[in-house]
C-alpha cells in the first residue's frame, strides 16, 4: 500500500488540510497520512507536540483511510525531513511526501535539500495563491493529477483568528476548535 505522507505543524489542522487529504486519498493513495512534526526551522509552532497529535486525531476521526500519524513525533524527533525518508524506507513504508505548491519555491533552502531530491517523491498539491506547477532542478516531483478545490486558508489565519476572539468553527471539524478553546491555545 502506498501513503501519502503531509507532514506539517498542524498548529492546528483545519478543513483546508483534510480537503486536501480527501483528495489526494481518492487519487491512488491507500492510506494519507497527517504527522505532526516536532519542528519546523521556518516558523514558530505554538501549541505543544502532544496538543497538535490531539487535534489531528480529532480532525479524522470518521474519515476513512486519513490516518493521525505520530510516525514523525516518534520516530524523527529532529524534523529532519531527509530522515523522515530514510526511515520510512527503513520500515517498508512506500510513501510521497505531499507539499503544496506554495512551499516549493522555497524548498531548495530546506536543510539538506539535495539530499532530499535524492530520497523522496513528492506529491505537489495545489494552493492558492501558487497554483501554477513550480519545479526545482533534480526533485521527483509528481503534480497532483486532477483538477483540485483549493483553498487559502491557513493555520496562521486560524490562531489570528482565535487571538482575536474570533470563531473558528467553520474552519474546522467542531471537536478541534472545541479541544483549542478548552485548552485555551493561541489566545
Amino acid at each position: 500500500m502506498k501513503i501519502a505522507f503531509m507532514g506539517g505543524s498542524y498548529d492546528p489542522p483545519h478543513y483546508g488540510h483534510l480537503i486536501a487529504a480527501q483528495q489526494i486519498l481518492g487519487s491512488g493513495y491507500g492510506e494519507v497520512w497527517l504527522a505532526p512534526c516536532a519542528a519546523n526551522e521556518f516558523k514558530k509552532i505554538i501549541a505543544t507536540p502532544a496538543q497538535r497529535m490531539q487535534m489531528t486525531r480529532l480532525a479524522v476521526k470518521g474519515l476513512p483511510g486519513i490516518v493521525a500519524s505520530d510516525y514523525d513525533l516518534k520516530r524523527n524527533p529532529s524534523g529532519d525531513t531527509v530522515q523522515t525518508a530514510r526511515l520510512l524506507k527503513a520500515d517498508g513504508i512506500r510513501a510521497d511526501f505531499v507539499v503544496g505548491s506554495d512551499l516549493v519555491p522555497q524548498m531548495r533552502r530546506w536543510p539538506r535539500a539535495p539530499e532530499l531530491f535524492k530520497e523522496a517523491k513528492f506529491l505537489v498539491f495545489p494552493r492558492l495563491p501558487h497554483e501554477s506547477k513550480p519545479r526545482l532542478p533534480n526533485a521527483n516531483f509528481r503534480f497532483y493529477p486532477r483538477a483540485a478545490t483549493v483553498t487559502s486558508l491557513n493555520s496562521t489565519e486560524v490562531r489570528q483568528r482565535v487571538k482575536k476572539g474570533k470563531t473558528i468553527a467553520h474552519l474546522m471539524p467542531n471537536a478541534v476548535a472545541e479541544f483549542i478553546r478548552k485548552n485555551k491555545i493561541y489566545q
